[in-house]
């Protein structure tokens, strides 16, 4: 129950501060605005989906670590608990068994399927740990599944001790990651006419989103990631970029 009170109260935090700020200081939602795109693209896109999710690419211990850290920030949930339930939708996608199944969770319930609030069920995400064998043997992710509440309470008063405008831009980034989530969860696995099309003829419903595409390029190519999940550049056609791609290849320079 004080897990549950906390976030609330994170919640109305964030929405007083977003709210005193609406008007009065433009630069710092332009500044949350860009951020958000980033942290989508790096915390949700590379970190929690590509390197910890499906182990696509490598890094050295000490960027291992950071990963950790960076995605833990997004309040979606633990990466124990994230990863976790995305496994889950790729062994059972558009299926029984399918944490996010858009075709059963609904619009509104899709929206906060890895918010905080989902992450108060955390022992229900975390009950099937089959699939996670390699990160329960990782200690640095179970103390931050353990402390997770503790470790993002503590980097918000930080952040507020060092500008109350840097504190808000990190609240509004993790509303846009949020937009991003949504997109992943729900709008890829419809067919929309003139906005979806379909590389590969895969068992499940996904399919690559151009609307997306422009907004969060590389991400929307959905289809092609169910076909091969296990390759971290989800572009197939010539006219097709996965931003993410490019950063991962820099990372793997490090």
């Amino acid at each position: 129950m004080a897990k549950i009170i906390l976030l609330y109260i994170y919640y109305i935090l964030a929405w007083s501060l977003l709210l005193t700020y609406w008007i009065v200081d433009f630069n710092t939602w332009l500044y949350g605005i860009i951020g958000g795109w980033f942290f989508h693209m790096i915390i949700c896109s590379i970190i929690l989906h590509k390197y910890f999710t499906h182990k696509t690419f490598k890094v050295n211990k000490f960027l291992h670590n950071l990963f950790i850290y960076l995605g833990s920030l997004g309040l979606n949930g633990s990466v124990l608990a994230w990863v976790n339930m995305h496994r889950l939708h790729h062994t059972n996608s558009d299926k029984d068994g399918d944490p996010h199944d858009p075709r059963k969770i609904g619009f509104l319930r899709s929206l906060f399927v890895f918010s905080p609030f989902q992450y108060t069920n955390n022992n229900k995400l975390t009950s099937n740990l089959k699939n996670c064998v390699d990160l329960l043997r990782d200690k640095t992710i179970m103390f931050y599944h353990k402390y997770l509440l503790s470790i993002i309470t503590l980097t918000y008063i930080i952040l507020g001790f060092i500008s109350i405008k840097l504190l808000i831009a990190f609240l509004i980034a993790t509303g846009i990651s949020f937009i991003g989530l949504f997109f992943t969860t729900y709008i890829y696995h419809f067919k929309i006419p003139l906005l979806h099309y379909r590389n590969n003829k895969t068992i499940d419903n996904s399919h690559n989103n151009w609307l997306s595409t422009i907004l969060f390029p590389g991400e929307a190519y959905h289809n092609n990631h169910h076909n091969d999940p296990s390759h971290y550049d989800m572009a197939q056609r010539w006219f097709e970029f996965d931003f993410s791609a490019v950063i991962i290849n820099l990372l793997k320079k490090w």
